[in-house]
């Protein structure tokens, strides 16, 4: 069997595989598998696939097969073997695999290589199920990879004690994330069917699968199993499904927050890293606080000389609800790593929108906004 190929065809094949290629061990994840298919033209085709466990990926060849009915009709190629060889001056001709004996012949301008093929029988083959899968949704992959980026930020990663919060999960047309102190949500229209559930340390394996697509969309196939994100010109990325569920929660976007304020995403930004210079190093409460002057609140932190450092930040707008109770004379204090994951991805302009409440000694803050079509809200708790 001989497959040829160009160069930027192949390495335009593996950018989609490599994400869930085993970079560890010497076993056949770490291999791409090369698999001789029969096209719906009756012509030879050929895809590449990899399997790191618990995800897995394939892709379309565009290249010329020549292939005989008794002849070996897969091998593999040890990854980091394959991507060095690429990586050298290889001239602009074609490349060519032939493989004969257990050994995969290459072929460019530059010269002749060979690699040892492990037994693709030992290849776990997870397309054999794939069909299995049923469509759930088409979204615009571009649109799911800005939602998985402002997800992963709010995903645990202690998988010891916290498992059910290391990973993302969508319900009703709705992704849930959350680390205990802090949470989000984000609704998107046309998601309904979806059945999804992301480890969280999956998910940049999955933008990246994502951002192959450019302005594409992704169709989304679930499974009991496994989900599987299907590229219009076939190419697949899939996950294996964790058994450990997300602990939804309740959440509206209708809540009517008993206080409001729009203030001044600049000044935030710039203001967190002020009174973060004079803060403790594991200090992490950044307050905030009322004034006699409606058009501006202060933020600070305690500072290790002694005190604490308050600065100004502009209120746009101030509003209460009227049975809400006065805030607390001292203000509040909320997590300022959650605040920067909120401004971090915050579309909107000049202000951000601080919905204020309190139950008890300790209470929430809500931040929300419509981006691209979709609902985005994050809580911080304080207390």
């Amino acid at each position: 069997m001989k497959i040829t190929i160009a160069q930027r065809d192949l390495e335009a094949a593996l950018q989609v595989v490599t994400p869930s290629l085993s970079s560890t061990g010497d076993g056949i994840q770490t291999h791409y598998l090369f698999r001789i298919l029969d096209r719906e033209d009756g012509e030879k085709g050929a895809e590449v696939l990899t399997c790191s466990g618990s995800i897995f990926g394939g892709a379309p060849l565009l290249c010329k097969v020549e292939h005989e009915d008794d002849e070996e009709c897969s091998f593999t190629v040890e990854g980091k073997r394959l991507k060095l060889w690429l990586g050298a001056d290889l001239g602009d001709e074609a490349l060519s695999f032939e493989f004969a004996d257990s050994v995969v012949h290459v072929t460019s301008k530059r010269g002749k290589q060979k690699f040892q093929s492990l037994d693709p029988e030992s290849f776990p083959y997870w397309d054999t199920v794939a069909a299995e899968a049923k469509l759930q949704a088409t979204i615009g992959a571009k649109r799911l990879s800005k939602v998985l980026d402002h997800l992963k930020q709010f995903v645990s990663t202690d998988d010891t004690k916290m498992p059910q919060f290391c990973v993302t999960e969508i319900k009703e047309g709705t992704f849930y994330a959350a680390d205990r102190i802090s949470a989000t949500v984000v609704a998107m229209e046309g998601m309904e069917e979806a059945d999804v559930r992301v480890f969280g340390k999956n998910i940049p394996s999955l933008q990246s699968f994502l951002l192959s697509c450019g302005e594409g969309d992704v169709e989304i196939h679930g499974h009991d199993r496994f989900a599987l994100y299907r590229r219009q010109d076939g190419a697949v990325f899939g996950e294996s499904r964790t058994q450990v569920r997300f602990p939804f929660f309740d959440v509206s976007r209708d809540d009517v927050d008993q206080h409001a304020w729009m203030l001044a995403k600049k000044e935030i930004e710039s203001g967190i890293k002020f009174v973060l210079a004079g803060a403790a190093t594991d200090d992490v409460r950044l307050w905030f606080r009322a004034t006699d002057d409606e058009t501006v609140v202060e933020m600070g932190m305690s500072n290790t000389a002694g005190g604490e450092t308050f600065l100004p930040v502009k209120c746009a707008e101030q509003s209460k609800q009227d049975d809400a109770e006065d805030l607390p004379e001292q203000g509040f204090a909320i997590n300022y790593k959650d605040l920067l994951k909120v401004l971090s991805s915050h579309a909107s302009g000049r202000n951000i929108r601080f919905g204020i409440n309190q139950k008890g000694k300790g209470g929430w803050v809500r931040f929300d906004e419509e981006k691209d079509g979709d609902y985005y809200l994050s809580i911080a708790a304080w207390k």
